[in-house]
Parts: structure tokens; sequence; C-alpha cells
């Protein structure tokens, strides 16, 4: 549909192959786009003599296509991300995922956020989410306070909160025994979970 950006983005050196090539940037170029739903971009990835190595795909859909906006550095952050590469030499923001709304079984209506942290380990969060400045609480955009829980699927595939997360005295959440937080920034359980924010509809 259109050419590969004019600037090559540089990324930390990844291996390629024996002959010692390394990855050290790539180009982007959109190659299918549906207005309000998704894009798909093509991937040119380079050695250090610029010379090309592979072709990827890369597809930004949902809550990550929806924080885009028209910021050309998110697309080359969200790039590097879904490639697994390290930080190139500009460093970008993150951009914290929006919610996204379940039902249970029982008819409760849930706003689901993943929890998410910046490189300084600092609770990002959703746009229109907010701190109550007496109790340091996360409040959602219609000002109810949020609980920390895991996320859990029922039979149906249906996402559902399950299992509170203590709170440090910030009134942040508390990584689970063996827990981490993955490249993405994401926190997560010992068996992989992730840790949300949840709020009542």
């Amino acid at each position: 549909m259109s050419s590969y950006s004019a600037n090559a983005v540089p990324i930390t050196p990844v291996v390629y192959s024996s002959d010692v090539k390394y990855i050290t940037s790539f180009r982007y170029a959109v190659a299918d786009f549906d207005l309000n739903d998704q894009i798909t971009l093509r991937i040119l990835l380079l050695d250090q003599n610029g010379q090309p190595l592979e072709v990827k795909n890369v597809e930004l859909n949902g809550c990550d296509y929806a924080n885009w906006g028209n910021d050309d550095t998110y697309l080359v952050k969200y790039i590097s991300s879904k490639l697994g590469f390290g930080p190139s030499i500009v460093q970008f923001s993150r951009t914290a995922i929006c919610p996204f709304h379940t039902t249970d079984s029982a008819n409760n209506s849930y706003s689901l956020v993943k929890v998410q942290y910046d490189s300084s380990g600092n609770l990002l969060l959703p746009t229109s989410y907010s701190r109550d400045p007496s109790t340091n609480m996360v409040l959602d955009a219609e000002g109810t306070t949020v609980s920390f829980q895991l996320l859990s699927y029922n039979v149906e595939g249906t996402a559902i909160p399950y299992g509170s997360i203590s709170l440090d005295t910030n009134q942040n959440p508390v990584l689970p025994f063996g827990g981490s937080i993955d490249a993405q920034g994401y926190a997560r359980n010992s068996n992989g979970e992730h840790l949300i924010m949840v709020s009542t509809l």
C-alpha cells in the first residue's frame, strides 16, 4: 500500500545468523488497514550494513489500536515490543492499555485493566483513571475504587476476576510470591496469570 519508513529505527543488535549478521534496525510500511479497527504493518529487518534480512508482519488491533492515536512513536515501540527487540537509542514512554468489559455467569459486569508498570517500576494508570487524594486508592473513570485481582477465564472463555491482591502502603498491588513483570511491563503471578484492576459497572 505504501513504501517503508524513510529512516531505519535503531534497536539493540540481535544475532540473526551464524555468519555474524545482526538485526540492528528495521523499516515499517502499511500492509493492510481497516479504519477504526486494525492495521497490519510489514516490517523489514535490516542488518548492521543496512541490508535486508527478513520481512515480518505485525498487527495492531483492539485496545492497542485505540491507544495508537496519531503518534508514530507508539508504533515504533509497539513493533519493537512485539518482535522482542531491546530498547532503541530513543526511549519511548509506555501507553497504558484501555479497559475491557466482561460479565460473569451471575450477570455481574466488570471493567478490567491489566496492571502495567513503566521501566522505572511505577504503576501506570489508564486514561481517565486517577488516585483518590485522601486515600491514594485508584479510581476508574466513574470515580469507583478499583480492586486488584488475578485474571481467570471460565469454561466459555469469558474473562473473570478472582483472588484478591494485597496492597502496599502506597496502595499499589503487591506481586504474589514468584510473580514477575514481563517484557511489556505487565504484572503476572508465578503461573503467568495477569494481575488486573477491577471495577464494577
